[in-house]
């Protein structure tokens, strides 16, 4: 599986929410259906993202290092976005 913009996106918004399922009704998709993807994710780079919990997920080791790299890959795309909408 290719890594792709929209990976990143559900990744950051699993940190900030401190939940999968939180980020999956602000997502509005189902929690299984997220879970799943953020296994393949995780599959895909070799290793766990999140610690999961009762209370939530905390970032592993790994997580530290590349959720920051993915949140701001976001807030790059977002702004490529805003741009092209401009005159």
């Amino acid at each position: 599986m290719r890594l792709e913009l929209r990976h990143a996106d559900l990744v950051t918004c699993i940190a900030s929410a401190g939940s999968i399922s939180a980020a999956a009704a602000s997502l509005s998709v189902p929690q299984p259906s997220l879970t799943t993807q953020l296994r393949r994710i995780e599959r895909t780079l070799s290793g766990a993202l999140f610690v999961r919990s009762r209370t939530g997920v905390s970032p592993t080791p790994l997580g530290e290092r590349l959720i920051p790299l993915m949140a701001d890959l976001v807030r790059r795309s977002e702004a490529i976005r805003c741009r092209c909408r401009w005159p």
